[in-house]
């Protein structure tokens, strides 16, 4: 990696409090993705890839159920469109821990049907979203968002499959779905997961992330570079 790398953010209920935004407005517009400042179109190009890596360790934790899912490698692939995105997260080495007291849950053990082992997969596609926000003195401000939506026709962000055993609560399929809300880090070198809550989401796009239909997190971060022709460059969207 470079010091050209890219930054994003999930947006969490602590981002809003600390830019002072109190509310979003209804309309929202589709935005598009930059490289070196400027647009794919006007740089002429339909689509450049992109790969992530971690930077610390992915958690998806589902508080009423008091269990999480860690994965602390994680491999991020895509393309870059002329407004959206098409990306593939793929989780390594995970496990299943209980949030309080936080250790993990044996019996559950995450795993393909196939038999691979410790690994699950997110397909989503990524879209650039525009918000008008207005701060506590009354200005208002535009907010570039990342949005992860399932597939078209998917139904689901992912499955996460586990080989259960005795003394494991949880079922065999773990089913991800809503929405997950990011913001870039313009020029910043790290990308930064912060926590996102279904009460954010709901808050900023009538959505929520939801494990087996409750209520889930996602913690973790990850660096990711463009690969393409515009290898290294800086990136971002608008």
């Amino acid at each position: 990696m470079t010091h050209k790398r890219h930054g994003i953010k999930i947006l969490g209920l602590a981002v809003l409090a600390a830019l002072g935004l109190m509310a979003f407005s209804a309309a929202a517009a589709q935005g598009s993705f930059l490289i070196l400042g400027i647009t794919l179109e006007q740089l002429g190009l339909e689509e450049e890839t992109f790969e992530g890596e971690v930077d610390t360790p992915f958690s998806f934790l589902v508080e009423s159920k008091n269990y999480e899912v860690n994965c602390p490698e994680v491999d991020v692939t895509g393309t870059l469109l002329l407004t959206d995105a098409d990306a593939k997260f793929t989780f390594r080495k995970c496990a299943v821990f209980s949030i309080e007291p936080l250790e993990e849950i044996k019996g559950c053990h995450v795993s393909l049907p196939a038999g691979g082992q410790l690994i699950f997969f997110l397909n989503t596609l990524i879209l650039t979203v525009l918000h008008k926000t207005k701060e506590e003195n009354g200005q208002e401000q535009l907010l570039t968002f990342l949005l992860a939506e399932q597939l078209p026709g998917s139904g689901t962000l992912g499955i996460v499959h586990l080989k259960t055993e005795a003394g494991c609560p949880l079922p065999e399929s773990l089913n991800i779905k809503g929405t997950i809300a990011m913001t870039i880090n313009q020029g910043d070198a790290i990308i930064d997961l912060i926590r996102a809550g279904g009460e954010t989401l709901q808050l900023l796009l009538g959505d929520a992330l939801r494990i087996n239909e409750k209520e889930a997190f996602l913690d973790g971060s990850f660096i990711a570079e463009l690969t393409g022709l515009f290898k290294g460059c800086k990136w971002g969207a608008i």
